[in-house]
């Protein structure tokens, strides 16, 4: 049987605010977490301008991570893919859905911890910051619309478990 447009709807949604939790809430407990280890001075800082270079590295990865993040997203949910494809019972076809996408959240939430580990070495707060809306802005790239996941998976032929 195939997906019905409400389950199609309720699957994107549990995806998408599965991915806000990730990424909003792990980016913003690193910045509370960053914050407290910096003004509690457990370490040491390093001189600043001797990490610039280093932060901005870090930027550019994080744009490229980001960029392979939506690469990955367009191979994996469509309805070519193979991994999808064999899956026939329904349960089976959310879970491995689901798993797909918090992987791509996971991945998503990187910048911000590259930018937690430049602001604890003693790096500038914008940079962190610009790591954090680079965490932000990989999700809404990767955010699944309901109707983009209709015409990804909607003619999908699935068995109900029983």
């Amino acid at each position: 049987m195939k997906l019905t447009e409400q389950e199609i709807l309720k699957l994107a949604v549990s995806i998408m605010y599965r991915g806000l939790y990730i990424d909003l809430i792990g980016a913003a407990f690193l910045f509370v977490v960053g914050q407290l280890v910096r003004s509690s001075e457990l370490l040491t800082p390093v001189e600043p301008e001797a990490l610039s270079f280093l932060g901005y590295s870090l930027v550019a990865v994080s744009a490229i991570e980001i960029f392979m993040v939506i690469i990955l997203k367009k191979r994996w949910i469509t309805k070519d893919s193979p991994s999808l494809r064999l899956i026939k019972n329904r349960d089976a076809f959310y879970r491995h859905l689901r798993l797909l996408f918090m992987i791509l959240y996971i991945v998503a939430l990187t910048p911000s911890l590259y930018g937690f580990l430049f602001f604890i070495l003693g790096g500038s707060e914008d940079i962190f910051m610009i790591m954090l809306a680079i965490t932000l802005v990989g999700y809404m790239l990767v955010r699944i619309r309901p109707d983009d996941l209709e015409k990804a998976i909607g003619d999908f032929d699935l068995e109900d478990p029983g």
